[in-house]
This record gives structure tokens, C-alpha cells and sequence, in this order.
């Protein structure tokens, strides 16, 4: 799904632009993203608030302050469970294993589910070009 990694993308763009704007509100940019989610229904009631009080904000940076908040919060939360979890198997194994190759082989394993997991957690299902281009940036991140 390389569009909706896109797609993600290009508004993650658009709020990071629109974050210091005050006159303009990016409530289509919140409407998109509340969009995306709409397939969760953990995330449902979050929708409803951002949706229900951007009526009302009419600052950008409020409207993308309660969009975080209130929306992407908790995804950041499961994902800082999801990256504890893989760090104690990894943690585990490198200590138990008695070769090298074991525990590099597995922490690349672990690298790569980790990497698929946060993109589902966020909304994006990466097929096999998707999770290279996913890996690609990621790595440019680690530079």
C-alpha cells in the first residue's frame, strides 16, 4: 500500500506546514487524518472530539495540538509498548544466545516486525515496496 504510505506522508507534511499557521486551520488536514483512522474503532471516540472541536478552534496550532493529543497520543503510547516489548526479546536472546550470527539475525528480525508493526499502529499496511521504501527511510533517519 505505497499510496496510503503516501498519502500518510504527504500529511504529515501538510500539518508539520500548517503547524505555525494561525489564520488558516487545517481542518481538512484533520478531517484526512481522522480518515485514515476510520477503520479503527479504538480510536473512535478520539475522532469524534477532534472532529467535534475543530469546529470550534479556530487557531492551526491548537487544531494540530488537539489533533496529537487526543488522536495520535495514544497510537504513540501502543507504539512505545510495541518498542519495550521487542527490546526485552532482543535483550533476552542476545544474552542466552551463544553465537554472534544468532543474535544478529534476530535483531534484524525483530528490526524488521518492529518497523511493519509501528506502520500498522499509524495507519499504514506496507505490502513488500512499501516496507522497502519504509525501511529506506528509516535508515535515513539513523544516519
Amino acid at each position: 500500500m505505497m499510496m496510503r504510505q503516501n498519502k500518510i506522508a504527504k500529511l504529515h507534511i501538510a500539518l508539520a506546514e500548517a503547524a505555525p499557521m494561525t489564520t488558516a486551520p487545517p481542518r481538512s488536514s484533520l478531517v484526512e487524518l481522522c480518515n485514515i483512522y476510520e477503520k479503527r474503532p479504538d480510536t473512535g471516540k478520539a475522532r469524534a472530539r477532534v472532529l467535534e472541536l475543530s469546529r470550534q478552534i479556530i487557531d492551526g496550532r491548537d487544531l494540530i495540538d488537539l489533533a496529537e493529543r487526543t488522536l495520535v497520543l495514544p497510537l504513540d503510547a501502543l507504539a512505545r509498548r510495541e518498542i519495550a516489548s521487542a527490546s526485552k526479546r532482543v535483550s533476552v536472546v542476545t544474552t542466552v544466545s551463544p553465537r554472534a550470527l544468532i543474535d544478529v539475525i534476530f535483531v534484524a528480525g525483530q528490526a524488521i516486525a518492529l518497523m511493519r508493526r509501528i506502520a500498522e499502529i499509524y495507519g499504514g499496511r506496507p505490502g513488500l515496496l512499501g516496507f522497502f521504501k519504509l525501511a529506506r527511510s528509516v535508515g535515513l533517519i539513523l544516519r
